[in-house]
């Protein structure tokens, strides 16, 4: 018999729980599981979603009988601000002051070179605006040797500044995880004797899903059945 919504919505309590929950992290997560779980609950984990949705009321696997799976809990991960900044900015070429002001914005989150001397290198750069660049050596030690003219009061003059092929970043990938170190490969251009400078962060696919998969293992510690999938 089906009951008119009119009397389910007078009734003293609904016949079924019918809610969609959101959480923000594991621990509350794997909390409300644990209040309203039962045998025949399952959870999905989608890392191209970046979330992990559990389905309480999911159908009973002995008896093969279907239920409603209206009651859901959903972990949505989000990523770091560190992680948004430096991902958003990945492989984009920028101008030398703009280069600079997004490292010393960002110097805190570089562990190698050390924080000080990527400043330092920024200072050049915000330096050499007005100079021309004429090529740039690969060094012994590894850096790249960025050479140039400049005319100051009539007079020609020479210069180099000097940057590392590569620098290494400490950011989390998800709110609430621990850093991670990521390698970033400098990359430059000179043309019509200007310098262009950029960044590529490697293996990011890779960080992102050893994050995710992380917290899989997390939910999946604290007695959930985790599935790799969506609905």
């Amino acid at each position: 018999t089906i009951m008119p919504r009119e009397y389910t919505q007078l009734a003293e309590r609904p016949i079924r729980i019918e809610q969609a929950v959101k959480v923000g992290d594991a621990a509350s997560f794997l909390a409300y599981h644990a209040l309203y779980s039962d045998q025949n609950s399952r959870a999905f984990a989608d890392r191209d979603s970046n979330s992990i949705r559990a389905v309480l009321d999911y159908h009973e696997a002995e008896d093969k009988a279907a239920r409603f799976g209206k009651h859901t809990v959903t972990l949505a991960l989000r990523h770091t601000e560190e992680w948004q900044k430096w991902t958003k900015n990945n492989g984009k070429a920028m101008e030398q002051s703009e280069f600079a002001e997004f490292i010393e914005e960002n110097a805190p989150d570089i562990v190698e070179p050390s924080a000080a001397a990527m400043m330092e290198m920024a200072t050049t750069l915000q330096a050499t605006t007005d100079v021309q660049f004429k090529k740039a050596v690969n060094l012994q030690s590894g850096e790249v040797q960025l050479r140039y003219e400049e005319n100051i009061n009539g007079r020609f003059g020479k210069g180099e500044a000097v940057i590392p092929k590569s620098f290494k970043i400490s950011i989390p990938v998800y709110d609430g995880q621990d850093p991670v170190q990521i390698e970033a490969m400098f990359r430059f251009r000179i043309r019509g004797e200007k310098l262009t400078l950029w960044y590529q962060l490697l293996h990011l696919d890779r960080w992102k899903r050893e994050a995710f998969n992380a917290v899989v293992k997390e939910i999946a510690a604290g007695g959930v059945s985790v599935f790799n999938g969506s609905l």
